[in-house]
């Protein structure tokens, strides 16, 4: 399909050229028949290039736009990758392009540049974030063609459609060394415990009624009378991770937002939790919205977890409006016909001013829990304070404060939530799966 007249216009420099041309033609009668040709040619030229132009912007848009992406963790810099394939037998010599992409995303390389596609051939366009956890919108790639000497240019063309690229949490590995440690120094760390299981741990004298299966035959050759087998089994708990976000959840230092710090506490939790092959599922909350998935175990749970907080989108609005969260009622009466039977753990994780603003809430929803045979807790990560360079010195004052102002606000939260009799934990991000991990080794044995 090829573009219009009117599609290509002229630059500047046209301008300057046409007007060098008409005093040239001017020029002729004192001057021969020298200045005449000379604008002739400049007038001949700039009716080539414009030819050039629209046959380069029609190759353009006949061609062939992809994008390869790979995975992507949060807290990392990655490529991802515009492939441009040209169709046609015109080189594009001058291709301008700029990619647009959610503004919650800060490029590493920058988005705009020139690139030249040969005839028949394929150029890729790398662009570099620092990605951070959640769903961004990257795209669309636009781009302007120009001829070799810019004496015209194409209008805007949009090259691509947007593409969303999904970024999973990244654990800490610093907070899965202490959790590991912890445990093990703690002599909280069981992985089995006696019965119904595949592991031998010993044989006692036969019961009525026990399954002929696991009757020992070999010691009943020994001793004459019958033995049955006695297994272990590993000691598993049923971990249910609620997440709920509001607007406030998005906002904050790039990388360091409490919906960030949420997703890898629970992400780091998770992985510790896959390797004990303990039981793990994860409702989030995103406004009105609830994800959630179905309980598993090992890396299967830990995969799904991942995948779960890489599809929320990051995006403090939704519709234009502030996100309203939902009530610890609503949450609870979404999450409880998905708990398993057997005893739960429940750890909910929210933002300080979501708990200070539901604490009589809070406390119906734990004693509902615990009637039922459930153990609750209420967990909430703490702002930290991060050391600024390249800031001058009011500007890292100025940081220093509002850090300040922000922790002032969520320690005056976490306070009044307390003092309703509310056993919150609240401690920095890498404290707090360290934390849960003690805490939940201590159920375990």
């Amino acid at each position: 399909m090829s573009l219009p007249s009117i599609s290509v216009k002229g630059t500047e420099r046209l301008t300057g050229l046409l007007f060098l041309a008409a005093i040239l033609i001017s020029l002729w009668v004192f001057f021969k028949y020298e200045t005449l040709f000379a604008g002739l040619g400049l007038i001949s030229l700039s009716l080539t290039l414009r030819l050039y132009a629209v046959m380069s912007t029609n190759a353009i848009q006949k061609s062939l736009v992809s994008v390869e992406k790979t995975t992507y963790v949060s807290g990392e810099s990655a490529i991802i990758e515009y492939v441009i394939k040209n169709t046609t037998n015109v080189p594009i010599t001058f291709l301008e392009f700029t990619l647009l992409h959610s503004p919650y995303l800060k490029s590493l390389s920058g988005v705009s540049g020139v690139t030249y596609v040969p005839p028949k051939g394929t150029v890729k366009i790398p662009f570099v974030f620092e990605w951070r956890v959640g769903k961004h919108v990257v795209g669309p790639l636009k781009g302007v063609v120009r001829d070799p000497l810019g004496l015209f240019r194409s209008s805007e063309l949009f090259l691509s459609q947007p593409t969303y690229v999904e970024v999973i949490p990244k654990p800490s590995e610093l907070a899965l060394r202490r959790m590991f440690v912890a445990s093990k120094v703690a002599a909280l760390s069981r992985t089995k415990r006696i019965g119904l299981g595949v592991e031998f741990y010993g044989v006692r004298e036969y019961i009525p009624g026990d399954e002929l299966r696991r009757v020992s035959w070999r010691h009943v050759s020994l001793w004459g009378k019958p033995f049955v087998k006695i297994t272990e089994e590993e000691s598993s708990l049923n971990i249910v991770f609620v997440v709920s976000l509001g607007s406030d959840a998005f906002v904050g230092i790039y990388g360091r937002t409490p919906f960030e710090h949420i997703s890898n506490i629970v992400a780091s939790v998770a992985r510790y939790l896959a390797r004990r092959n303990d039981l793990m599922s994860v409702h989030v909350f995103l406004g009105k919205n609830h994800i959630h998935t179905y309980p598993a175990r090992g890396s299967k749970a830990y995969q799904l977890i991942l995948k779960t907080f890489s599809e929320i989108l990051f995006n403090p609005e939704d519709s234009g409006s502030p996100l309203t969260t939902q009530s610890p009622k609503e949450i609870i009466s979404y999450v409880y016909p998905h708990l398993p039977r057997d005893r739960s753990i429940i750890l909910l994780l929210a933002t300080s001013k979501f708990l200070a603003n539901y604490v009589d809430q809070l406390l119906e929803v734990m004693s509902f829990i615990s009637s039922r045979g459930h153990i609750t807790y209420i967990l909430t990560p703490l702002t930290l304070s991060y050391e600024v360079k390249g800031l001058p010195e009011w500007g890292k004052a100025l940081y220093r404060l509002r850090v300040f102002e922000s922790l002032r606000s969520e320690l005056g939260s976490v306070k009044r939530i307390r003092d309703a009799g509310i056993p919150v934990i609240a401690m920095g991000p890498e404290n707090l799966a360290t934390e849960i991990v003690m805490r939940l080794e201590a159920l375990r044995s």
